[in-house]
């Protein structure tokens, strides 16, 4: 549901309170990982790529060199997957599958195929298979995951972080951060 312009308003009001590092500085430390939030950042990332039978894998391919990095410096993993959203988000998440179908409608009718490209990202949702892939993934390259069956991964995470159990919390959303 994410916080409308809280970003801005802590940029306007507190400036010094954000703060921009290297990465290798998060080295020894554990991050619960916003798994939602990563799987539709590699999927929205680059061209759609696609294996031999016509499935999107750019949440594979993006995510292990993802993961490759921050292993490479050290940087523990946990991936916080969401579980059913609250009853209080119903109205944005049916919002959000609206503009999914709107997006799959015009890309139906749409011939430029970069414009095809772009409107089929916005069309797409996260499935089951998607989510099954990257726990596969996960559990390949030794990093744990939570999935809880009700609650958002990045509140999960917040907690998580609150209570001592990881060091910093990977999410763009600034729900977290209240």
């Amino acid at each position: 549901m994410g916080i409308k312009s809280l970003t801005q308003i802590i940029k306007k009001e507190a400036p010094d309170s954000i703060k921009h590092d290297n990465l290798y500085k998060l080295s020894g430390k554990k991050v619960a990982v916003d798994a939602s939030l990563i799987i539709y950042q590699q999927l929205l990332r680059y061209q759609l790529l696609r294996n031999t039978k016509g499935d999107i894998t750019n949440h594979i391919t993006g995510l292990f060199y993802k993961l490759v990095k921050y292993l490479s410096l050290n940087i523990e993993l946990l991936f916080v997957f969401d579980g059913k959203a609250p009853d209080l988000k119903y109205e944005c998440v049916k919002e959000r599958k609206q503009k999914a179908q709107d997006a799959k409608d015009k890309m139906e009718l749409c011939e430029d195929a970069d414009k095809k490209n772009d409107l089929e990202k916005h069309s797409l949702r996260l499935t089951k298979d998607m989510i099954d892939n990257v726990k596969k993934l996960l559990s390949l390259m030794g990093v744990s995951y939570i999935h809880m069956d009700i609650g958002e991964g990045e509140a999960i995470a917040a907690e998580l972080c609150r209570i001592g159990y990881v060091d910093y919390v990977l999410t763009e959303d600034m729900d977290t951060l209240v």
